[in-house]
């Protein structure tokens, strides 16, 4: 937000405060509903000594199931609380205000906001300017951090795995197909 739209504007509140209670709870929910699953069951494969954070081969496999699945379950949150009836809005959900509130400022509002969501703006140009040394992955495919503890062909072997597919164990079976996979290259 500070990168498309400069600093000192405001346009974000940062750090703890009495006026950010909602954003505060919000986070507590994503990792209370979303993220303590992961939160364990990463512990759970380091306690059991399955995953070594010393080895950069354990943590690209650990990132690589982890980060598939968890974005996935943010998406599947994300869905279902834009789509949760707000009693004090008269039971619209927030996806429904969004959208009649949006229509009337999309014709009358000047508003950086809205001015965002009226321009078509390159995003990552945008920020490929500000920082020009940074790099940023946009694909779909969110490549591990440790990638290069991993031979060159290992991504593409990756992506034959179901990385989504059902389990009743937390993926940990995955890791371990995955951390195999990898160690055999």
């Amino acid at each position: 937000m500070t990168i498309a739209n400069g600093d000192g504007r405001g346009s974000a509140i940062e750090g703890k405060s009495v006026h950010n209670q909602r954003i505060e709870r919000l986070w507590r929910d994503v990792f209370q509903k979303v993220v303590f699953t992961f939160y364990q069951c990463l512990h759970a494969l380091e306690d059991s000594g399955a995953l070594n954070l010393d080895d950069p081969k354990h943590i690209f496999c650990a990132q690589a199931v982890v980060l598939a699945r968890l974005n996935h379950s943010l998406e599947c949150w994300r869905r279902a609380r834009n789509n949760q009836a707000i009693r004090t809005e008269h039971n619209q959900t927030p996806e429904r205000l969004w959208i009649s509130r949006l229509v009337p400022a999309l014709q009358q509002s000047d508003s950086t906001a809205v001015r965002n969501l009226r321009t078509d703006r390159d995003i990552p140009a945008l920020v490929q300017e500000v920082l020009p040394d940074a790099y940023f992955d946009w694909s779909v495919f969110i490549t591990p951090r440790a990638s290069d503890a991993v031979p060159h062909g290992a991504l593409q072997g990756i992506r034959q795995f179901d990385l989504l597919r059902e389990t009743n164990d937390y993926a940990i079976q995955l890791y371990g197909e995955v951390l195999e996979y990898i160690t055999s290259l």
